[in-house]
């Protein structure tokens, strides 16, 4: 049965909840200038006159960026393209000299910057510089991991001080074995180890950003350990 969408999350394109944009607005961090309203403005312009005549009309930046630091990964995920067959790409790691010419170019105009993609991008040395700079230039910076590099406390408070806005731990389990059904090669207990970490480095530095979340994709095998999850969320103030 479809849900119905109200006008208000119609408002920000169902990506998210309506609430939760607002909500968002006092968390991240993102400067809203007149130089990306106009940018916004000529995107949904060209949008619309598109429609009209019927031919492309691409006018002004994109307002959300993917990057992927890395599309080299720890894992083995069966519907990950990369490891399926699917997608046949030279493995390789974003030079930060390379991040940075991008950054310079739409850094003013995007609104945000996901860091994620094909790969794992804490196995990426220039991540966390990466993000320090996306910050310079006033965006929302997101990104989505496995969770198994934030192995010292080191490594959390400088995620926490980078000015990350979010970020989306890959938690499709919760035990070894119902973990592992989909993230091949994975180590829930690092995992869960990583990421009480993370949460108490936030805690301790009395910062609202990152904002993390749980991401838990749905299987027979693990449909019953949604509530555990929630707990486990709530535990950590997730």
């Amino acid at each position: 049965m479809n849900k119905k969408i109200s006008l208000l999350d119609k408002l920000t394109f169902s990506t998210v909840p309506f609430k939760s944009a607002i909500r968002s607005l006092f968390i991240y961090k993102i400067s809203y200038t007149p130089r990306r309203f106009w940018n916004l403005l000529l995107i949904f312009l060209s949008m619309y006159l598109s429609k009209i005549i019927r031919k492309p009309i691409i006018w002004g930046y994109p307002p959300m960026v993917m990057i992927d630091p890395s599309n080299i990964c720890n894992l083995r995920c069966p519907m990950c393209p990369m490891y399926n067959g699917t997608v046949q790409l030279p493995k390789g790691k974003l030079e930060f000299l390379n991040l940075k010419k991008l950054m310079d170019e739409i850094g003013p105009y995007v609104f945000q910057i996901q860091f994620w993609n094909q790969g794992e991008p804490f196995l990426n040395k220039d991540f966390i510089k990466m993000i320090r700079y996306a910050k310079t230039k006033g965006v929302m910076t997101i990104t989505s991991t496995n969770g198994h590099f934030i192995t010292t406390d080191k490594i959390a408070e400088q995620v926490i001080t980078s000015g990350l806005d979010q970020i989306i731990f890959s938690m499709d389990g919760t035990n070894q074995e119902s973990y592992e059904k989909y993230r091949v090669n994975g180590d829930y207990n690092l995992v869960i180890a990583n990421l009480e970490r993370l949460s108490q480095a936030k805690m301790r530095l009395k910062s609202k950003t990152p904002l993390i979340e749980l991401q838990f994709i749905v299987f027979k095998h693990n449909q019953n350990e949604i509530d555990q999850l929630k707990a486990l969320a709530k535990e950590n103030k997730i």
